[in-house]
């Protein structure tokens, strides 16, 4: 599912100078600002050619395999999971078959609300959602995830977002925000809803979005309409 885009990686990283491990981090960021504002900061812009192959062909894949886990399969391939038994994140994901038998065992479209505190690559409501679309259930849905990697919940996010895009497409409302929070230390900054302390690294209203980058980005999108809309 993911040779093309491995490939890819291999073939720009010797060209820009990166180790495909280092250029696959860099897509990810250029991705996760681009789904969200339509444009990445000037400084990843080196790799701006290598990035347009790379996301058409990722596009490409989420088209060919709706709702796989496509990005968390490639961050296994390169071997990036941080999975060492004295790790601190204890990465090892869910494969997308498993998830799918689990969705469909406890399917029930009729609940408007879902959570999954420790949502990695979000593969578990990937599959969800699959569910949901396959059933033609009108109903809406809310999503509450988090994950203590701020690389995890960017990559959930870029999922939720592009599978929405290409395959949802409207045909049943739902809304999801995702937390970057410890569950055990910190999970009074997210159980409950937004607090001053919240993390949030994605959202279907990206104003609600604490992340720097957004942030800015979002503001200067709103000040160079307002400025538009006086000329």
């Amino acid at each position: 599912m993911v040779k093309n885009l491995i490939k890819l990686l291999e073939t720009h990283s010797n060209k820009i100078g990166m180790n495909k491990r280092q250029l696959f981090l860099q897509f990810i960021e250029m991705q996760y600002q681009f789904t969200i504002l339509g444009s990445y900061q000037a400084k990843l812009r080196n790799a701006e050619q290598a990035f347009n192959e790379y996301f058409t062909a990722y596009l490409e894949t989420v088209k060919a395999h709706p709702f796989k886990d496509v990005l968390g399969e490639l961050m296994t391939e390169l071997d990036m999971l941080d999975t060492g038994s004295k790790s601190k994140l204890c990465q090892n994901l869910t494969p997308s078959d498993l998830s799918d038998a689990v969705s469909r065992l406890l399917n029930d479209t009729s609940k408007p609300t879902l959570a999954d505190i420790c949502c990695g690559t979000g593969v578990l409501i990937l599959s969800n959602l699959k569910i949901r679309l396959e059933s033609n259930s009108n109903d809406g849905i809310k999503i509450m995830l988090n994950d203590m990697d701020s690389l995890m919940c960017k990559i959930c996010m870029i999922q939720i977002e592009w599978n929405n895009s290409i395959h949802i497409k409207g045909l049943f409302p739902f809304s999801y925000i995702i937390y970057n929070h410890n569950t055990i230390t910190e999970y009074k900054h997210f159980a409950n809803g937004i607090t001053e302390q919240s993390k949030v690294v994605g959202c279907s209203d990206p104003r609600l979005i604490t992340d720097d980058v957004i942030k800015r980005g979002l503001f200067e999108k709103y000040q160079n309409l307002v400025f538009s809309n006086c000329a």
